[in-house]
């Protein structure tokens, strides 16, 4: 999401989002108003104090609009970016990372350590290492292999393991405990 926001954080894509509203204005509700600048106004004196006629009016409605956009796409990245640069977070992308890695055949060195640190004694380092080698079988096996498997993938791969498959997986299955499942998988595009 923040990459589709910060591409479209340009005058290009500001100018073709102003051309469709107004065009979508004047389509399907042309008793609205074009848009225009609201009154200009003096600052307050106790505010002005020492600026006289410095404060900035833009020239017109739609530079006060591309002023707008501008800050809210700010806004909704560092929104975005605050919320998902938390720690917890992190470990849940961490495990999900280490999943993706070992279906799809990517060397995953880095994930597996981190995993085997953060569940210390509640994971056995060797079988989970073993299992992970077993995934991208497992998963072909299942049908679930396709040129890009992503985390709406990974969510329906383990929720339709079966008894077998969740004890030969049993190290996976406890990586991507309850906790991992709900936090990171309520929002599929996540990550």
């Amino acid at each position: 999401m923040v990459k589709t926001l910060t591409k479209d954080r340009s005058d290009a894509s500001f100018d073709l989002f102003w051309s469709r509203v107004l065009q979508r204005k004047n389509a399907e509700i042309p008793l609205i108003d074009d848009p225009v600048l609201p009154r200009k106004r003096r600052a307050e004196a106790r505010l002005d104090i020492g600026r006289q006629g410095t404060n900035h009016h833009p020239a017109t409605a739609k530079d006060l609009y591309r002023k707008n956009y501008f800050a809210t796409i700010d806004l909704a990245t560092e929104c975005i970016t605050s919320r998902f640069h938390q720690r917890d977070f992190l470990v849940y992308q961490n495990v999900q990372e280490l999943l993706l890695k070992s279906i799809a055949g990517d060397p995953y060195d880095k994930e597996l350590a981190e995993v085997v640190q953060l569940y210390g004694t509640d994971i056995d380092e060797f079988r989970l290492e073993g299992q992970l080698s077993l995934m991208k079988q497992t998963a072909e096996s299942m049908g679930f292999i396709k040129k890009k498997f992503d985390v709406s993938d990974l969510l329906k791969f383990v929720q339709s393991l079966g008894k077998e498959r969740k004890v030969l997986l049993s190290e996976v299955c406890n990586a991507s405990d309850k906790r991992y499942k709900r936090a990171l998988f309520l929002s599929p595009e996540a990550g």
